[in-house]
Order: C-alpha cells, then structure tokens, then sequence
C-alpha cells in the first residue's frame, strides 16, 4: 500500500465519526474531535505478541482540519505517509504566519486612519532614536534589504505579548490557531480591533518612529554621494565575484592588491581586513601598513578584469 494511499484512509479515518480506531501499516490511530479539527494519535501495533502491543503508548501524530480538509502539524509516523512536495504547516508556523498577518493588518489602519486613532497625541522626545543609531539602520537596510515597512516596527514577540510597553494583548494560543484555519479573517480581525484599542500609546510611538525613519530613508537614499550608497553600487557590481583588484592610499602610500570581495558584499564596513588580501600582496601590505585595517575613505579604486567598478571622486 503506498503512502499516499494510507494518508487517504487516515483522512477518511478523521473525517467519519462512527470509527473510532483504524490499524493500517502496522500503526494504530485514535483520534479526539475539537470543533473542527481532529487531532491523531497512534502506536505501533505488534501482530505476534499482544502484550507490546497493548504496553504501547498513543503518541501525539498531528491534526486533520475538516473545513480546509488539510492536515497540519505532522509528527510521526503521519508525516512518513505525507507528500514531500507539499507543505503541512506545524503550530510555530501558524503562529507566526497569524502574528505577521496582524502586523500587517494593523499597519495598513493605521497608515490609512493614524490621524483618527493618535489625535492629540505627543511624541516624546525620550522616545526619539538617535541620529546615530537610526542612520546605523537605515545604512544596514540599504545595504541588505531595503526599505523598512511599517509592519516591520510594529512588534509581536513569539510569544504573542504585544512588546515595548506596559500595554498588552495576549495572543495566538492553540485555540486561537485552530481558529484561524476555519476562518483566518475573521481572527485577524478581530485582534486587529483589540491591539488598536488597547495599545494606542505603544502603537503611536511605533508609528511616529516609522515616519521618522521613512523620511531619513529617503533622503539618504537618494544622496547618490552618501558613502553608503557607493558601497551598495559595490556590492551589487562584486556580488557573483570571488576577488577583486584594490588600489588605496594609506599614510600617503599609494598600493594595489588582490583581496576577497566578502568584505564588500555580506555586510556593512567602514574599514576592510588585511587578512583578506590574497597571500602574495599581504606580505608586501604588512610592510607598508603593519597590521592595521584600510578605510572605505583609502580606497582609491575597485577593477575586475581591468574593468572600473568604483573610483574615488577627487575632493
């Protein structure tokens, strides 16, 4: 029998409620309803002694979910029986596809209705970032993955506590999962209404937090003669290649070498390794500079294959 046939009679198994038990496989399963999921237990059934067999202990298998008519959360053996090129999402998934859901959900009424929900609020000024720090970000998102979103300052921790403030909404239990596979809207709804009812204050810093870094993002983005945005051109230039000619001035010395392009690719730096430089040039670096790193600020120029990727403009 194959394993996609077996799934089919445990599907059936879970769907009637006149059987209680099946034995298929050499497995036995039980099953409890809630609501509309049904959740799967099973043993190992031993045909040539009895007694393991009733010695055996059910083990939690996952859930079979009548409305959507999926099953979800596979444990053993359930997920041997299972279709490796679809995906059955366990509890942590869920709950984490419900919290960004809600995020996102609360971000888009706040964009559309703030002024109605923050009247007459006031910003602390405590509450600002600094400088500093929100320049650091938005360097590190230009660098990596881009802009920012509102959702993405709301915050939800995994535990589903609503974060930052002494404001919260308990969330996503196992209930409230179940609930939203028979009907994910009206869940996301709901506690959409309650975290813009009950965590006004911690949503309007949120909100007024964003605001700032959008507007910083955009005109730092857009300075085309920001140094974080030479290093991104870098990056994208070097990102399928392996090394890279550098030429610096350093102490009023001028050298050209080969190094790695890790450096200029997976994050952001304003100084770049000697232990990167390939062996051959790194004796001769050592010599010049000792052991110290070199600026983003010496680089002079960036060639591959005799081709220009970067040159410093003259001051």
């Amino acid at each position: 029998m194959s394993n996609l046939t077996i799934l089919g009679r445990i599907e059936d198994f879970s769907r009637n409620d006149d059987v209680f038990e099946l034995k298929v496989d050499n497995k036995i399963f039980i099953k409890h309803k809630h609501n509309n999921s049904v959740f799967l237990y099973s043993k190992n059934s031993y045909q040539k002694d009895l007694k393991y067999t009733v010695q055996a202990k059910y083990e939690y298998a996952g859930f079979y979910n009548l409305i959507q008519k999926e099953f979800f959360d596979l444990h053993y053996p359930l997920n041997i029986y299972a279709d490796r090129n679809k995906k059955f999402p366990d509890f942590k998934e869920l709950r984490d596809k419900i919290l960004d859901e809600i995020k996102t959900n609360v971000a888009k009424e706040m964009a559309e209705n703030g002024n109605r929900y923050f009247e007459g609020m006031i910003f602390p000024k405590e509450k600002r970032d600094s400088d500093e720090y929100l320049t650091s970000e938005i360097n590190c998102d230009i660098f990596g993955n881009g802009k920012q979103t509102l959702s993405d300052y709301i915050f939800i921790d995994c535990e589903g506590n609503y974060s930052s403030s002494s404001e919260k909404v308990k969330i996503v239990d196992t209930e409230d999962i179940l609930d939203y596979i028979d009907n994910s809207k009206l869940l996301i709804e709901r506690y959409t209404k309650e975290i813009l009812e009950k965590t006004v204050n911690c949503l309007f810093v949120q909100y007024e937090k964003y605001k700032i870094y959008s507007q910083k993002f955009d005109e730092i983005i857009s300075d085309k003669s920001n140094e974080i945005n030479k290093k991104k051109a870098i990056k994208e230039a070097l990102k399928d290649k392996k090394t890279v000619k550098i030429t610096i001035l350093k102490d009023g010395k001028t050298f050209t070498f080969k190094t790695s392009t890790e450096g200029f690719i997976y994050r952001v730096k304003d100084s770049y390794s000697m232990y990167d430089i390939a062996t051959q040039d790194r004796q001769k670096y050592r010599e010049l500079f000792g052991y110290d790193d070199y600026d983003f600020d010496e680089i002079q120029k960036i060639t591959y294959a005799k081709k220009e990727i970067y040159t410093k403009e003259k001051q």
